[in-house]
């Protein structure tokens, strides 16, 4: 029984010291497969950036018209009171004040929840571009066999990479070709 033990033993521990001196070796010989990517490159010469932006500034640029109409309307009624100042009744004039400040708080209202609006929808549009670009580097690693594609940005993630690392150009290539159909 005593010798079944130790043959079991020294099977077990054989089966684990190969199966280390696997890994390691495999560990020794394996070499990944890593390129970088210049991030905000890719990303702002990504057609599908660029027309997400061009929309997004139209619905910008409509949003602010608004509260320009509105800023030119208490602009107006400002002027109007100032004007007529002088043959108002302190009645009127306590009135006409209590309008122009009420109108004066749904313009500071409306002009804060526009700007949140704004931010709002860049962080969306901007998400969705990521999401599109991170989609696209995903399916371009597995079919050119990456292990890891780094992204350099201002900040210095990547300090230096050979330029035969440099994936950008490839990577936007295809992005874009993706993108408009090709």
């Amino acid at each position: 029984m005593q010798v079944n033990i130790k043959i079991a033993i020294t099977g077990v521990l054989l089966v684990v010291v190969s199966v280390s001196i696997s890994l390691v070796a495999a560990a020794f010989f394996f070499k990944p497969k890593i390129a970088f990517v210049r991030s905000q490159e890719l990303i702002y010469n990504y057609e599908g950036t660029k027309e997400a932006m061009t929309k997004f500034n139209n619905q910008k640029q409509q949003w602010q018209a608004n509260a320009d109409t509105l800023k030119f309307d208490l602009q107006r009624a400002v002027a109007t009171y100032n004007r007529e100042y002088t043959n108002l009744t302190v009645s009127q004039r306590q009135k006409q004040e209590e309008v122009l400040s009420k109108q004066d708080r749904q313009l500071q209202s409306y002009s804060s929840a526009i700007e949140e609006k704004i931010r709002q929808a860049d962080d969306e549009m901007m998400q969705a571009v990521l999401d599109q670009v991170n989609v696209y580097v995903e399916e371009y690693s597995q079919k050119h066999g990456y292990d890891l594609i780094l992204g350099t940005t201002a900040n210095g993630n990547v300090l230096y990479g050979k330029e035969e690392l440099d994936v950008t150009e490839y990577l936007l290539k295809g992005l874009n070709e993706k993108y408009l159909g090709k």
